[in-house]
């Protein structure tokens, strides 16, 4: 039965897959377009999900009315949370699941028709493994900032780990995947644009995604699964089709965004995988990765891109490192301040 009351018939499933259940949790915020098309690439899987929880994050569009109209295609089910919020957005479905595998998309990604089967598998196959990860891809090749924003998540992610394999090493000339590369991941690689976790594995860690962060609760999970020594594998055909926005606004307030927020991750976490400036040689490192960072990540695009790639890539990069400099010197300052100002009052 779905939230609007309607029967709603058991999702079709391959013997393998109805060995384990399997929910998936969609946070939305007046996109109804969007979640509209990703929940139809979930209506069309080949193996479905169990149950699909959208949490509604004070959305003031027709998103409900958008939900609705699948009631009959899939188990479904909203979730309203009228406080705004990435990470409490996604521990509210998560706490709503029940399932023994908890997936999570975006409302802006379409799911290969495979997605669902390839979780279940590839968790069966991997049963000691936390989180399964898949690869995003750029669904627009004619949105240059769509394809900036992929190529430097690709390669900060998979790249950029001494001990990890490098991302670009999963495609052969021929364009088949190499399945080869399903290895332990660093805590970077955890993108809940397409990850899965068990709940059995992750149930110690409260809370699941941290709320208060303004966004990469997702990072925030990943850099506490490594810290237990748990197993984050890269399952390359587990994949989505990501519909990234446009304009040079956007591309500062996310990044400078994605700065401040690593930037709190490194202060409570203790995490590595970014380098925040606390003394001299941090400092030097800081400022050499700034200046160089953009041209080395533009290089890596081929000959062809690099001239279009570099502007694109120090955008971000300054937006990052602003942010990660704001963050440090400034809301940590101040909150420090207010610390120490409530203590004496």
């Amino acid at each position: 039965m779905s939230s609007s009351g309607h029967s709603v018939e058991s999702p079709r499933m391959c013997p393998d897959c109805a060995k384990i259940s399997l929910d998936v949790v969609i946070p939305t915020r007046n996109r109804a377009r969007r979640l509209g098309n990703c929940l139809e690439t979930l209506a069309r899987q080949n193996c479905g999900p169990n149950m699909v929880y959208i949490v509604n994050n004070g959305s003031t569009d027709d998103t409900s009315e958008v939900i609705r109209s699948f009631s009959v295609r899939l188990q479904i089910r909203e979730v309203f949370l009228p406080t705004p919020g990435e990470g409490l957005a996604r521990q509210t479905g998560y706490g709503n699941a029940k399932s023994a595998l908890v997936a999570f998309t975006d409302d802006d990604c379409l799911a290969g028709e495979n997605w669902c089967h390839m979780i279940r598998r590839t968790h069966m196959d991997k049963p000691e493994a936390a989180i399964v990860q898949g690869r995003s891809i750029n669904d627009d090749p004619s949105n240059k900032f769509g394809i900036a924003m992929q190529h430097r998540f690709d390669i900060a992610t998979w790249d950029s780990r001494p001990g990890y394999r490098s991302r670009w090493s999963i495609e052969n000339i021929d364009g088949k995947l190499d399945r080869s590369v399903n290895v332990s991941l660093g805590p970077e690689a955890v993108d809940t644009k397409n990850m899965s976790l068990r709940r059995a594995i992750v149930s110690d860690i409260e809370p699941v995604f941290d709320i208060s962060l303004p966004t990469l609760s997702d990072q925030s999970l990943g850099t506490r699964v490594k810290q237990k020594d748990l197993d984050i594998v890269f399952e390359p055909d587990m994949f989505v089709r990501h519909q990234y926005r446009r304009g040079w606004m956007m591309l500062w307030r996310t990044y400078s965004l994605y700065g401040r927020c690593l930037a709190m991750i490194h202060h409570n976490h203790g995490c590595k995988h970014i380098t925040v400036p606390v003394d001299l040689k941090s400092s030097l490192l800081f400022l050499l990765e700034w200046s160089l960072g953009p041209a080395r990540i533009s290089m890596r695009a081929g000959p062809g891109r690099f001239l279009w790639q570099w502007p694109y890539q120090i955008a971000m990069e300054s937006a990052f490192k602003f942010g990660i400099l704001h963050e440090k010197f400034f809301n940590r300052t101040k909150s420090e301040s207010n610390s120490q100002g409530a203590s004496l009052e």
